[in-house]
């Protein structure tokens, strides 16, 4: 059975679900696609209340320290796994910064902040997002070769494109039970240590044939992101 998840749609300075399309399925025939046999990757649960990751960080930090935080221009909010939101050019500096000791020890164990692959447009700015991942032991829900195949296809309406994603067979029954536990919830897709895209799962997805369709983004992003994958 194919199910559907609905990707992460980011509005003015916040981050909102409005917007998104959810199709059962998608038209027959890709209008791009790739083998991805061999490609590593990492899927992640996502923190749910950034504010408050955010606030406990903040309740440690220095005065110096607080200042340098301003850099994260943006906060998430408590539907969105976004920790926050940076200029490219501040991502070195507020690494470094969650890295001094008394920062990172307020850092449950079991998080992990990771940088977003690409920046967003959030009304007149262009802001990297922060995202905060649940970890466990320090590795992510599921790791390793996982897909086999993306592609990009336009859905039925012809107004907008779905990326479909062909787990391997050892991955499907792993990501049906993470689908099924993190319903309503964003999962995170993570390449080389940056985040490709951060779905909202709206049902468990059996059978290892995923697809996600991303709003309003433009082909040419979606092509993206399957390069990517």
């Amino acid at each position: 059975m194919r199910s559907v998840m609905s990707f992460l749609c980011v509005a003015a300075m916040a981050v909102a679900c409005s917007g998104n399309r959810v199709a059962d399925r998608t038209q027959e025939g890709s209008v791009y696609e790739r083998d991805c046999t061999g490609r590593a990757l990492a899927i992640y649960e996502t923190v749910e209340d950034t504010p408050s990751l955010v606030a406990r960080v903040g309740s440690v930090m220095t005065k110096d320290q607080l200042l340098r935080l301003e850099q994260l221009v943006a906060q998430g909010s408590v539907t969105s796994a976004v920790l926050g939101y940076a200029n490219v050019g501040d991502t070195a500096a507020l690494n470094r910064l969650m890295a001094e000791p008394n920062i990172a020890g307020v850092l449950d164990r079991d998080v992990r902040l990771l940088w977003a692959a690409e920046p967003e447009t959030l009304g007149t700015a262009t802001l990297m997002p922060l995202y905060a991942l649940k970890v466990s032991d320090g590795t992510a829900a599921m790791e390793g070769r996982l897909i086999t195949h993306a592609a990009l296809t336009r859905v039925e309406s012809g107004d907008g494109f779905a990326i479909e994603v062909t787990l391997t067979d050892a991955a499907t029954d792993d990501f049906a039970k993470l689908t099924r536990e993190n319903i309503g919830r964003q999962i995170a897709v993570a390449i080389d240590g940056k985040v490709v895209m951060a779905p909202f799962v709206q049902s468990e997805v059996t059978g290892g044939h995923i697809s996600i369709t991303p709003g309003a983004m433009t082909e040419e992003r979606c092509r993206e992101i399957v390069d990517r994958l």
